[in-house]
């Protein structure tokens, strides 16, 4: 199957770059694009929320998504754990930050670690989540989209 690039079938997004305090709450907008993490204006919908916190510390984030979302005409709406969905999620890279597949499944709330620069280029590897999306331990890359 060829990677289409597609951002209506974009996942719902969230920027982690950390957060503040030992704890906090982070509320995602349904708008909100990954491929849009790190940049000043989102390209298509809205620019996902950031925390930020310390590289090497232990900090805990909690993540509110807010809204559903659907591609219209009839589709089920999406709640942060996507919907099973004919042909799932098969993105490529856009400007540093990486694609992400889950060909079970589509419109789930997506997550990615920057650090103070603007992402460019290529991104690193592409992370697969088909049929796994209950793991226990995840060590993404820095720009490296992941299944939340």
């Amino acid at each position: 199957m060829p990677r289409v690039t597609l951002l209506t079938y974009a996942p719902v997004a969230v920027l982690i770059a950390g957060c503040a305090s030992a704890q906090s709450t982070l509320a995602v907008p349904a708008t909100s694009n990954i491929f849009a993490a790190g940049q000043s204006v989102a390209f298509s919908g809205t620019l996902p929320p950031a925390v930020a916190f310390t590289a090497g510390s232990v900090e805990a984030v909690t993540v509110v998504a807010i809204g559903k979302i659907t591609l219209g005409a009839g589709e089920p709406y999406s709640g942060p754990p996507g919907i099973p969905f004919p042909g799932g999620t098969d993105l490529s890279s856009i400007d540093g930050i990486s694609g992400i597949i889950a060909l079970d499944r589509g419109f789930f709330l997506t997550g990615v670690f920057l650090d103070d620069s603007v992402p460019a280029g290529s991104g690193p590897p592409i992370l697969n989540f088909t049929g796994a999306e209950d793991f226990l331990i995840l060590r993404p890359q820095l720009f490296q989209t992941f299944f939340l």
